[in-house]
């Protein structure tokens, strides 16, 4: 099923996730397909929301994160609920 979805993907999504080095665990690998699959590294989503719809601990994903920072591209955002009790700094 994996090598299906990652037949599936273009040319360069699917090199890079063939370049990933063999010390990783099959465990994260899978977790790494899974969250792919799910659409969520697609930059839509927020941590929060991947831990709670998929059970995973704050710590696992951040970990994942980092051991897949070569392929994965991360950024942060303000939040607009928040960002509206703080004064801008312009």
């Amino acid at each position: 099923v994996e090598d299906d979805f990652i037949s599936a993907l273009p040319g360069d999504e699917k090199t890079a996730l063939m370049n990933i080095p063999a010390s990783c665990s099959p465990e994260d690998f899978h977790l790494l397909i899974r969250l792919l699959k799910q659409g969520y590294l697609k930059g839509d989503s927020h941590l929060e929301e991947i831990m709670y719809l998929e059970n995973v601990r704050r710590s696992q994903l951040v970990q994942l994160v980092e051991k897949f920072q070569d392929i994965i591209v991360t950024c942060e955002c303000e939040d607009p609920a928040v960002a509206f009790f703080y004064p801008s700094s312009s």
